[in-house]
């Protein structure tokens, strides 16, 4: 039987396939270990949420720029448009929704960003605990799988890539327990749900959620006809009043061959490349590598009133780099140089009305991660982290190829496993449950591997974490209930060395150590590290977290929210989704990007024009040349007409950091003025 004590593992093929099975002894004292697992399953969402928040930063706020895809689409929202009636929603109007509703209850930042989706990745994180304890009876096996999933650093726009699944495989386990009609309606909702987070997550539950139902009434064929008929015909009244709004708005047709093409080609631009293992045999088998650890960093506070420029001409004679703003007038900064006497200079500046991390009378760093003396015990642990066993094999590029072969290994061998646990078909007749459950997820766990592992993979690796860590959780358990006791500790063994290395290729991936040391977690800097975040992240609108003279995104991003109106639109020909939540405006033609052969049917251009000329939309900004003639105008002929006959070219300006692009301004709206120091025209007052 079943032992429900904690730590304890149950062994996955002796669980009877019973709908009332009496609990005995052991399972009447699971109040315990139900509160330990509620316990930690809460601290893993408050964990996450902490890290992943605290360690924002930097350009964007720390947000990479495909999130400014929902954000600026959900402003949209927020701002009065609908999806696929006025925009373009790329399949995923929950997700949409999800954005606008955060923006709407805490306001139209990037900290109602942040908070949303690092919830629902803590959720995410929690589900897989919760689900790998049932799948293993263990609790350090999943709790340690949940920290190497957020150790891994799911990007924030792909939460839904994890919340999906942490919805459907619950649902998809309870059904299987206990087949009824009650618990058919919960997985047809939550089929539902995964397909309004993006519509192929409906298709992956979809599929799973039939093999669920074929499964569990395997042996009644009748019945499992009419379940996943009803499935359907649940799924289809659910999903129902969305499809009539599509059609009342485009066509259910054209939508959705839309959406196939655009899949297609993000597809075949992403298309999956294959790793190989980089292995350097003339590598010693032992070696040490030097520590490396960031520069010290101090917090400058500039005198009030000091203009952009003078205060780039501080930075530039004190050695300030890497400027982080903290509050309006405070900002932090790496130093280019730290000896006493620059340090004396930018405390006795007159720009410079305070510092902290600088003491004062000395002139020296006085931040204690950079002035402790290491004890015995801090020499042995740097010591122990700058060893490296087998550097020819365990080396940073190899980090991205062990991590992908380790995802496809997870579900193959916990395949295998179920079929060594009971001779394949006769563990089926069996009537095991657990079986089952393994083989809808293992399923489930190859369709998504095969659809989100493709290219830039270090960023994706984590997208498939939420099935591959329950499974793993299952396949730990089994290798170690299955042994005798001295193949007990060779699994045991080789679970560790595989979790010591996917540790290792996680770290080299994403920094860990760095991201926590940032996070101030560590540090004692908790409280800083928050007030810091927060005023980064609160701006509104979000480019005024940034001092003025800040070039790049942010300087572009200014330009357009000084020169236009709020009722204003924006038109972006390239692939700047970042520009309009950064700069609180709308944008034109109903398309957050445009980019060459996406979108670009004689329907969708004339859709796109039609949405152009019925608003104010006084600047245009394209991709530079040569770039645009090369790529632009053979795909978009028909917009290309139209800017040429309703717009003008005013410049092409640089903005900094890579951002050049060409500015047009609409005939027949005369500027009010000319911005500085640019001399670009302006359109509000």
């Amino acid at each position: 039987m079943s032992d429900w004590r904690v730590g304890a593992i149950y062994n996955p093929y002796e669980v009877p396939f019973t709908y009332d099975a009496p609990l005995t002894p052991v399972r009447q004292r699971v109040n315990g270990r139900t509160i330990a697992v509620s316990i930690i399953a809460s601290g893993l969402v408050a964990a996450t949420m902490l890290y992943r928040v605290l360690a924002m930063g930097g350009p964007l706020g720390g947000f990479e720029n495909d999130q400014f895809v929902t954000l600026s689409q959900a402003q949209q929202i927020v701002m009065g448009d609908w999806p696929v009636r006025d925009f373009v929603a790329l399949g995923k109007p929950l997700t949409l929704l999800l954005s606008a509703f955060g923006q709407v209850f805490l306001g139209r930042t990037l900290l109602a960003e942040a908070v949303l989706t690092s919830a629902f990745l803590g959720v995410c994180a929690a589900v897989l605990f919760v689900m790998g304890c049932r799948a293993s009876g263990s609790i350090v096996i999943p709790l340690l799988v949940a920290l190497m999933q957020i150790a891994m650093a799911p990007r924030f726009y792909n939460y839904p890539k994890l919340l999906a699944y942490a919805m459907a495989i619950p649902a998809l386990w309870w059904y299987i327990d206990r087949p009824d009609r009650r618990r058919l309606a919960v997985l047809a909702l939550v089929g539902v749900l995964a397909f309004l987070l993006r519509y192929d997550h409906g298709v992956y539950v979809g599929i799973a959620a039939i093999l669920a139902v074929a499964l569990a009434w395997r042996l009644d064929v009748r019945r499992m006809a009419t379940d996943i008929a009803l499935l359907g015909a649940m799924a289809f009244a659910l999903v129902a009043p969305y499809l009539v709004f599509i059609q009342l708005n485009g066509g259910l047709v054209e939508h959705f061959q839309s959406f196939v093409r655009y899949a297609t080609q993000t597809a075949s631009r992403t298309a999956y490349r294959p790793v190989d293992m980089s292995l350097d045999w003339s590598q010693p088998f032992v070696t040490r590598v030097p520590t490396l650890r960031d520069g010290p960093r101090i917090n400058v506070r500039w005198v009030p009133g000091m203009a952009p420029a003078q205060r780039a001409a501080r930075e530039e004679a004190l050695g300030l780099v890497e400027p982080e703003p903290i509050r309006a007038d405070v900002v932090k900064y790496a130093l280019l140089d730290s000896s006493p006497a620059r340090l004396a200079a930018i405390v006795t500046d007159a720009a410079i009305a305070d510092t902290s991390g600088i003491d004062r009378d000395t002139f020296v760093i006085n931040d204690p991660f950079y002035t402790h003396v290491p004890t015995p015990g801090d020499r042995f642990v740097a010591f122990m982290t700058s060893v490296r066993i087998l550097p020819g094999i365990f080396r940073p590029v190899n980090a991205a190829p062990f991590l992908l072969h380790l995802m496809y290994l997870i579900p193959l061998a916990a395949l295998i496993l179920v079929l060594a646990g009971g001779a394949g078909s006769a563990t089926m007749a069996a009537g095991r449950p657990s079986t089952a459950k393994i083989v809808v997820l293992v399923v489930l766990t190859l369709l998504v591997e095969r659809s989100f592992l493709r290219g830039n993979l270090p960023s994706r690796l984590a997208d498939v974490s939420e099935p591959v860590g329950i499974l793993a959780c299952w396949v730990a358990a089994a290798m170690l209930l299955r042994s005798s006791r001295w193949g007990t500790w060779l699994a045991a063994g080789s679970l560790l060395a595989v979790f010591a290395a996917s540790a290792a290729s996680v770290e080299a991936l994403e920094n860990v150590s760095g991201q926590v040391r940032q996070s101030g977690i560590v540090t004692g800097e908790v409280r800083d590290r928050a007030a810091g975040v927060y005023t980064l992240l609160t701006a509104q609108p979000p480019v005024d977290a940034w001092p003025a003279d800040t070039v790049g995104m942010e300087a572009l991003a200014r330009y357009v929210r000084s020169c236009t109106a709020p009722t204003d639109r924006v038109l972006a020909v390239g692939y700047i989704p970042e520009l309009f939540f950064m700069a609180s405006r709308q944008f034109a033609g109903g398309h957050v990007w445009i980019q060459p052969r996406f979108f670009n049917t004689a329907g969708h251009q004339a859709l796109m024009i039609d949405r152009i000329l019925s608003y104010r939309v006084p600047i245009a900004i394209t991709v530079a040349e040569p770039e645009y003639t090369a790529d632009y105008v053979k795909s978009f002929p028909a917009l290309t007409n139209m800017l040429h006959r309703e717009y003008q070219e005013a410049a092409t300006e640089d903005f900094g950091r890579g951002f050049r692009f060409r500015i047009l301004i609409r005939q027949g709206i005369t500027p009010t003025r000319t911005y500085q120091p640019s001399h670009l025209p302006c359109f509000s007052s």
